[in-house]
């Protein structure tokens, strides 16, 4: 197939560049939920990079309230924008994102998982990583990049306490028998002493997904940490976890500077934000 362009693809300041022939488009998939989809977000990552090239087409498999495991797992009866209800696939059937996986020769998939997932470390090692394993095996394109969605932490007090679940909440295939023994056997988070120990520990838990699975990681918590230090007047929530129209283009932000070769600061599109606001975002990425 024809090359028409060559784009230098920023991936992390961790990552090294690297060069990518791109066929006439990009294709990339975001696989998570309403973290992703709120205010549009993904459509907003598009208009930013419309505003140098054609090239990109940005697609979703986005719903309320799933998580990574459940995009394999479950079948969806009826969903809106806050709610959704689901059965367990049955045998040779397909969900809505195996679907959407086989579609295209995807280049790029983004997966955003349930952000409380990230505070158990026998979570992230016994659900998410096999999880993840499971939907790279679904995928044509064998070209195909991964990238971990980072999510951020949500508005409350510190400390916050240790949390203590059963392990069949978590994958109920896994790990139930019966309701007496499956509650006694429990994932336990660790207790956050403040936002620097919480940003922390995020940032280590997507980093070993990184590693072990061969990855790479977006940068969503360092940017939030930064924005909600330096400019505590950004409100960039709705509520205390989902992402506010401002929280959104942020997060649309970082994965410009991913998929574009072009300064963040010198991105003209302001979407419904304010010139004001919109510069202050862009600029925490120089």
């Amino acid at each position: 197939m024809k090359k028409t362009l060559l784009f230098i693809l920023f991936m992390l300041t961790s990552c090294k560049t690297k060069p990518i022939l791109v066929e006439d488009k990009i294709n990339i998939l975001f696989i998570g939920n309403s973290l992703t989809y709120y205010h549009d977000m993904p459509k907003t990552l598009q208009a930013m990079l419309n505003e140098k090239s054609n090239n990109f087409n940005i697609e979703q498999s986005t719903f309320p309230g799933m998580t990574l495991k459940s995009h394999l797992e479950d079948i969806i009866i009826n969903s809106s924008k806050d709610n959704i209800r689901v059965r367990e696939k049955s045998l040779n059937e397909l969900t809505e994102t195996e679907k959407k996986l086989q579609e295209k020769n995807w280049d790029f998939i983004i997966l955003q998982d349930v952000t409380q997932n990230q505070y158990f470390p026998e979570v992230t090692k016994e659900v998410t990583e096999p999880t993840i394993l499971k939907i790279k095996q679904q995928v044509k394109n064998k070209d195909c990049t991964f990238i971990i969605f980072s999510t951020w932490p949500s508005i409350g007090d510190y400390p916050r306490k240790k949390m203590c679940i059963p392990k069949h909440y978590f994958d109920w295939k896994k790990y139930y028998v019966n309701e007496e023994v499956s509650n006694k056997e429990k994932f336990c988070s660790t207790e956050i002493i403040n936002l620097e120990e919480d940003i922390k520990i995020l940032n280590e838990s997507y980093n070993n997904i990184k590693e072990v699975n061969n990855l790479l990681v977006s940068n969503h918590p360092n940017l939030h940490y930064k924005v909600r230090t330096n400019f505590p007047e950004i409100e960039l929530y709705d509520d205390d976890y989902h992402p506010s129209e401002i929280g959104s283009f942020l997060n649309a932000l970082e994965f410009y500077r991913i998929f574009s070769n072009e300064k963040v600061d010198k991105l003209q599109y302001n979407g419904k934000l304010d010139s004001e606001t919109a510069k202050k975002l862009k600029n925490i990425f120089k």
